[in-house]
């Protein structure tokens, strides 16, 4: 039997599972919910908001240059 998101508010993936983490994380991008992403490193923590926006946060410079990098081909807005 599935539980609920209520029963099991949290989702762990390993490295092997990263179309597994995408599909997931599409659904509150769909339905518009609030979550949380939030790597084993914790190098940084990806909050995608209700209020059509994501947030990044990373715990230095370094790392948050990298993931600006990758992200670039997207051409996000930046603030600050």
């Amino acid at each position: 039997m599935s539980e609920t998101v209520s029963e099991k508010p949290a989702v762990l993936f390993s490295c092997s599972e990263v179309k597994s983490l995408i599909a997931c994380a599409l659904s509150p991008l769909v339905f518009g919910w609030d979550c949380y992403i939030i790597p084993s490193s914790a190098e940084y923590t990806v909050f995608i908001s209700h209020d059509e926006c994501i947030e990044v946060a990373t715990r230095s410079d370094e790392v948050q240059a990298r993931l600006l990098n990758e992200l670039e081909r997207w051409g996000p807005e930046s603030f600050e």
